[in-house]
């Protein structure tokens, strides 16, 4: 059996900007990446090392893990990728952060987001390991499990999925029946944020099957619901505990992300009311100003024709 070796990121270049911008120009750039190539071999190639690149650019070191394609389409030469990296923590217990980066741009684009939130964060609770299957989800992180030895299948305490659908009109979260922890934690935390979420059905997956608790985050590529997920899940993560219930978040933890977290502040489609509200003020002085700059503009001109 496989063992899987992953280095930790020792130093990151890349500096980390608002909730929700990264992802969404990782999307934009995931999607041209498919666009660039015309045979799906040209996009498989040229998505695999879009995301090795950045991968590398935060620091961090991935492992490639190939394995033969067994879906019907597939023939005996079709080989598929995962792509698996971590950010070392406090734990040896690991989180998974989980997407398909083949037809999941969304999905993909916020977990890379938040492998960069997280590189630049001194500590965290626990190991987090960032797991980019290829194909369908299901078949990659079946691929990726069976690769594992019960030592490391041990040290996993939860999974958290990324997917994506179009049209939706707000973050959506599934949970597997074996939840425990993971998912009530997670609740806590967007309680706290103001992030509010809908549920669906219980899941049912690989992860399931091994025991391990999963949630599923599914939103849609508008900017506020891929802003509202990184935010949601940089703050459980960096304030997760797998002996408690609930979550809550730490004074320090606010004290190093006040800039980007707005917790106890209205808001508006995902956005700050209080940033909305100083955005028209300074939209509405400006107007006032060109107005009365016209019209002083205006009485010069009239008083120039009086005379």
């Amino acid at each position: 059996m496989l063992c899987i070796m992953i280095v930790c990121c020792s130093s990151i270049d890349a500096e980390a900007s608002e909730y929700g911008e990264d992802a969404n120009v990782f999307k934009r750039l995931i999607e041209q990446q498919y666009q660039s190539q015309e045979t799906e071999e040209g996009k498989a190639e040229a998505i695999q090392q879009f995301f090795i690149d950045r991968i590398l650019y935060m620091g961090y070191q991935p492992t490639k893990l190939p394995f033969y394609n067994t879906s019907s389409e597939a023939n005996d030469s079709d080989i598929s990728m995962n792509l698996v990296f971590q950010r070392g923590g406090l734990s040896e217990n690991v989180i998974v952060l989980e997407a398909c980066y083949r037809e999941n741009a969304v999905g993909a684009a916020v977990l890379l987001e938040l492998a960069n939130q997280l590189a630049s964060q001194k500590e965290l609770p626990y190991t987090v390991q960032f797991l980019l299957t290829d194909k369908t989800s299901e078949q990659g992180s079946e691929q990726y499990l069976s690769q594992l030895t019960q030592e490391q299948k041990s040290h996993l305490i939860g999974v958290v999925s990324f997917d994506t659908v179009q049209e939706q009109s707000g973050i959506k979260v599934l949970k597997s029946a074996n939840d425990q922890w993971l998912f009530y934690q997670i609740q806590s935390i967007a309680k706290q944020l103001k992030v509010s979420f809908l549920t669906g059905q219980t899941l049912l997956s690989i992860w399931e099957e091994n025991e391990i608790p999963q949630v599923k985050i599914i939103i849609s590529d508008v900017y506020s619901q891929m802003r509202n997920a990184a935010m949601l899940m940089d703050a459980w993560i960096g304030n997760a505990n797998e002996n408690n219930a609930a979550a809550v978040i730490s004074q320090q933890y606010v004290q190093n992300h006040s800039e980007k977290l707005q917790i106890n502040e209205p808001m508006f489609y995902g956005i700050s009311v209080q940033k909305a509200v100083k955005a028209i003020i300074v939209l509405a002085a400006t107007a006032c100003l060109l107005v009365a700059c016209f019209q002083l503009e205006f009485q010069r001109r009239k008083r120039k024709k009086q005379h």
